[in-house]
């Protein structure tokens, strides 16, 4: 009985309160959110949106088209970057087209927009940490009933991995992602969760890969293990149609990419791949974030590659 007292005595005076008073709540103006992380070899790439103050009646984050975003070495002006924007863009996309970042280059980016404190970030090109030797090797597989006319195989793979961590602090962000079936050449940008008791983090859910630093194996060369599930649906020919054909969306094309990232985005990433549920454009903010006057992350990383095709399933 006193607990319902208590719940009706809440009621009445939520009920009482002036819907004036919640209007009156003190609102966060809007900031930049800047998000980029530049690669040798390819050109500047950086998305811009702003943040969402909490309780506003939006239902996302929308494209800064009209921001201005230049790129800079010290003083010198490298590039203002362009907008690749489309209509209702939940963030724009200003892209380089003359150059990239170069290893062991400072750079800053600059963005301004009306209505918004300019953002302003900058960081070091880390370098290339080449891979030395490099095992992929299929362990396993795993087929349901081949005669459905859909059936799924399942291929457990190890990978191991050898380096040297250059002197000072490292960071690094371990990735296997897929290619085009179509143009083995272009990357599809899907990550493959890859597991190891390295990571501080196991979870399936980031697109961004793994990441670790050298706090074990500093300055040493080193050799680190890998595993994954390789998973497809084969879809067997029809009744009527060629026996031979078969077709499935897995594509055998992969690349595993040893990335050298700056401090700054190991830190961003980090935190994003911990399960943390809050949208990284909304405040408060509680990523890291190294964009002052705005939130997000503009960093880059060095990778070196290996191509693999493991073959149809």
């Amino acid at each position: 009985m006193i607990r319902v007292v208590a719940f009706l005595s809440i009621i009445c005076f939520l009920i009482a309160c002036e819907p004036g008073n919640i209007e009156e709540l003190p609102m966060v103006h809007p900031k930049l959110a800047v998000f980029g992380d530049p690669e040798p070899g390819s050109p500047w790439l950086v998305s811009v949106s702003h943040t969402i103050p909490m309780f506003t009646r939006t239902f996302g984050p929308e494209g800064v088209s009209d921001a201005t975003v230049k790129i800079f070495e010290g003083d010198q002006l490298i590039e203002q970057l362009t907008c690749d924007c489309h209509f209702n863009d939940t963030v724009s996309k200003f892209k380089g087209i003359t150059n990239g970042p170069v290893i062991g280059h400072t750079y800053r980016v600059e963005v301004a927009a009306g209505g918004y404190e300019t953002a302003t970030a900058h960081y070091t090109q880390p370098p290339i940490v080449e891979i030395e030797d490099f095992t992929f090797e299929i362990t396993g597989i795993q087929r349901s009933d081949p005669n459905s006319y859909i059936y799924s195989v399942s291929k457990t793979v190890a990978i191991e991995v050898t380096f040297t961590d250059p002197p000072g602090e490292n960071y690094y962000n371990i990735a296997l992602t897929s290619r085009s079936r179509k143009d083995p050449s272009k990357e599809d940008s899907g990550f493959i969760f890859l597991h190891s008791d390295l990571f501080e983090y196991q979870t399936s859910e980031t697109q961004q890969g793994q990441f670790i630093d050298d706090k074990n194996f500093e300055g040493k060369r080193v050799t680190l293990k890998f595993s994954t599930q390789l998973r497809a649906n084969i879809f067997l020919p029809l009744p009527g149609q060629d026996p031979a054909k078969r077709d499935t969306f897995a594509t055998p094309y992969l690349t595993f990419s040893l990335r050298n990232v700056a401090k700054e985005l190991h830190e961003y990433n980090r935190f994003a791949t911990s399960k943390v549920t809050f949208a990284p454009d909304a405040e408060p903010y509680l990523y890291s974030t190294n964009i002052e006057n705005g939130i997000g992350i503009f960093a880059g990383f060095s990778a070196s590659k290996r191509e693999l095709e493991y073959g149809p399933f």
